[in-house]
């Protein structure tokens, strides 16, 4: 998710530092505990706090380990009230945008996969399975029914909600990547803006439409982002009027702009690109190893040659010979 670098909503308090990024903590996230112990009750609400907290850290962790596997870089993480934020600096190339994006999701999903088998034995697959619907989880239940119910349900949700080309949710990045690839940044950048648009006038009909408190957070939802839309549009508008290029800077996703060196750096290789060096790298080394042994032994050969006469020579040594004379012949030959 992108996000102001201004907005107070995502101040935080360092708590702790894993994998190299630092967690940070809104005051106002605990605003979620107060909405899961509205809807679930005490007990299950806070264990549904917990578990949303853990999915979100993950989720938050999938961008940041994309982002360095693809050739950028990650070194905070936020969890505010709307979730979570990772401050990425994406490589400038596809894969890097794209990928670093959907690894959120993505983290979601293999975490709603994790706990299918037991959501599906159930009666209350299609209630969790339905994006607008939440399945009645009581502590009576069991609490391993309770903990595997709510990871599905959540992670599930999460997982439908950042697909959404809503700026600044994960979808919308993931179409900006995409839509880069075909058109220039500027209609890149207003075909994603009218799509966030058109999300937040679904989002907001739909949230009007259900009568419960899961509408409620919803609607909130869809008006607290709204404001990142606006922005995002009066900015490409201003650029476009004093003839500035477009450029995709978004202030978690991409290199900072308090860098002027940022733009024109070359990204560092990914988790693939470095495999690729290394092996290159011992084969090259392989290679040469066996060259000086193949010269040692044809001197040790020659020299034998001269002292004693090619009578000397064993079948081995004699076929070895003929191959290193035929290799250097092809070595010596024009192209």
């Amino acid at each position: 998710m992108n996000f102001p670098t201004d907005s107070p909503l995502i101040f935080g308090f360092p708590i702790a530092t894993l994998w190299g990024a630092r967690i940070r903590v809104s005051p106002f996230y605990f605003a979620l505990l107060l909405l899961m112990v509205g809807k679930f009750g005490g007990a299950v609400g806070v264990l549904a706090f917990l578990i949303l907290s853990v999915s979100t850290l993950l989720h938050e962790y999938g961008h940041v380990f994309a982002a360095r596997l693809t050739g950028g870089d990650a070194d905070d993480v936020i969890l505010w009230p709307l979730g979570g934020l990772a401050l990425c600096r994406r490589a400038p190339t596809f894969q890097s945008e794209f990928f670093t994006a959907a690894a959120g999701p993505l983290v979601n999903l293999a975490l709603s996969i994790l706990t299918f088998s037991w959501v599906y034995s159930t009666t209350d697959l299609w209630t969790a399975l339905h994006p607008l619907r939440i399945p009645q989880i009581e502590l009576e239940q069991g609490i391993l029914h309770v903990l595997l119910m709510l990871t599905f349900t959540l992670n599930w949700k999460l997982f439908l909600l950042n697909l959404l080309p809503l700026i600044p949710l994960d979808g919308s990045s993931m179409l900006l990547a995409a839509a880069r690839r075909r058109w220039e940044p500027i209609v890149a950048r207003t075909s994603v803006l009218i799509a966030s648009a058109a999300a937040h006038v679904l989002m907001a009909a739909v949230a009007l439409s259900i009568d419960s408190s899961l509408g409620v957070a919803l609607l909130f939802l869809t008006y607290a982002l709204l404001p990142v839309t606006i922005v995002e549009w009066v900015r490409l508008q201003a650029a476009s009027l004093i003839g500035f290029e477009i450029e995709d800077t978004e202030n978690y996703e991409r290199y900072g702009d308090d860098d002027e060196e940022n733009s024109q750096r070359t990204p560092a290789p990914g988790l693939l690109e470095r495999w690729k060096l290394e092996r290159d790298r011992k084969r090259a080394e392989k290679e040469e190893q066996e060259r000086i042994q193949a010269e040692a032994q044809l001197d040790a050969l020659l020299e034998k040659v001269h002292l004693r006469g090619i009578d000397s020579l064993t079948e081995s040594e004699k076929r070895f010979l003929k191959q290193a004379s035929a290799r250097y012949r092809g070595q010596s030959r024009p192209s």
